[in-house]
């Protein structure tokens, strides 16, 4: 396949409108969008400026296109990949999920399509942000060498980053994800309720926290990820760590198990 030159989308959440937004910015034609709910329609329609035509609230009635983007939530890509029509002009179907591997999309593979999972390494919590910020997204791939031609291709002026990943590795992949997005928040949170237990202000707790946090990751940058502990465990200070579990116990802190759990984690770094 020639670069593709159009596509549709399914599933009108904050992914699928920041990504149905880069294609048309780079010259991509949007021959239509499905969403389950209209509500989910509309508000796409008004975010991308889209014709009444172009909108659909049947799946079957979309037009065809040479690439069909899936970006419904993980646990329904496979039935909405058995609902596409059988493919005649051997279009390409890609899911956006960093966990799901591609046997969700067998059944259009089994219809006549290409298959191709991509996941953007990167907060879709803003779609107007997401665009703005995407050039240099890293993003996940997953497909035989011919999808990757075609993916290429189709987010070539989207300064998207392409990296392959093992099928087979795509949940162990998503997990590593997880910890560096979620679980980060998950730390800053703990941290900010502890230091609201001791008296301080939310506002001046939530600076405190990300003053750290900003520290960090400039030494990450600087040093790589093992050189960054600081604090009692690079010193390896274990009186004080004692203490901080300690305290925590006597409270009855909740962030207990957590902080032992990454303590320990922080130990086995520093052999």
């Amino acid at each position: 396949m020639c670069k593709p030159k159009t596509f549709t989308v399914i599933g009108c959440g904050k992914l699928g409108k920041t990504i149905a937004k880069l294609l048309m910015q780079n010259g991509l034609e949007l021959r239509g969008i499905y969403n389950h709910t209209q509500e989910g329609c509309l508000k796409a329609q008004q975010y991308l400026n889209l014709p009444d035509e172009k909108i659909f609230t049947d799946i079957h009635t979309l037009p065809k296109a040479d690439a069909i983007l899936i970006t419904v939530p993980d646990d329904v890509i496979e039935s909405t990949a058995k609902k596409l029509p059988d493919s005649k002009k051997h279009s390409i179907v890609i899911h956006f999920s960093g966990a799901k591997t591609l046997s969700v999309l067998e059944p259009a593979r089994k219809k006549g399509y290409q298959i191709a999972s991509l996941h953007p390494v990167k907060s879709f919590s803003h779609p107007d942000l997401a665009v703005q910020n995407f050039p240099g997204t890293l993003c996940g791939f997953s497909g035989n060498n011919d999808a990757y031609t075609i993916v290429s291709k189709l987010f070539s002026n989207t300064g998207a980053q392409l990296f392959k990943i093992a099928d087979d590795d795509k949940t162990l992949y998503h997990a590593a994800c997880c910890f560096a997005a979620n679980y980060s928040v998950v730390i800053a949170f703990a941290a900010e309720k502890l230091l609201e237990r001791t008296g301080i202000d939310r506002e001046t707790a939530n600076q405190i926290v990300l003053n750290l946090l900003s520290g960090t990751i400039q030494n990450i940058q600087s040093l790589g990820i093992e050189k960054s502990l600081t604090g009692p465990i690079q010193r390896r200070d274990h009186s004080t760590i004692a203490a901080h579990i300690d305290v925590l116990a006597a409270k009855g802190e909740k962030f207990l198990e957590l902080y032992k759990a990454a303590e320990k984690v922080a130990c086995d770094m520093l052999e």
